[in-house]
């Protein structure tokens, strides 16, 4: 919400406040108080960006950075035992694997960029 005044040739009443995009007048207690309002409003965010900048989201940081490893570790076991057990060898563990293989892809390219952009954009 945005506070204008409003000059006295336009409008000579007692409330000479109107809140930007509505027909309806407020009085200047009610103007102060709305002002007080964004000011708390906008220390908090102030507040949330320092806690950024002081290592809250460190944490988050190093769990999207655990991720990528476990799943990369998880699927090269299902590659592995596959090709080496021969009485695995069947089409549909050959599907599994190839969804193994689109996994690790994953873990490799977009997980890592998915959580930089992640974190970056909470710390900004």
């Amino acid at each position: 919400m945005q506070v204008e005044r409003i000059s006295v040739s336009k409008w000579p009443a007692s409330p000479d406040f109107f809140i930007k995009g509505s027909s309806h007048p407020i009085s200047a207690s009610e103007a102060d108080r709305l002002y007080h309002e964004t000011l708390r409003s906008q220390a908090a965010r102030t507040i949330d960006e320092s806690l950024a900048q002081s290592g809250t989201y460190q944490y988050w940081a190093l769990v999207l950075t655990v991720f990528p490893i476990i799943t990369v570790f998880g699927n090269v076991l299902v590659v592995l035992s596959v090709f080496r057990e021969t009485n695995l060898h069947t089409a549909t563990n050959y599907f599994i694997v190839s969804l193994a293989g689109a996994d690790i892809g994953l873990a490799i390219f977009v997980m890592p960029l998915s959580g930089w952009v992640e974190v970056s954009r909470q710390v900004n």
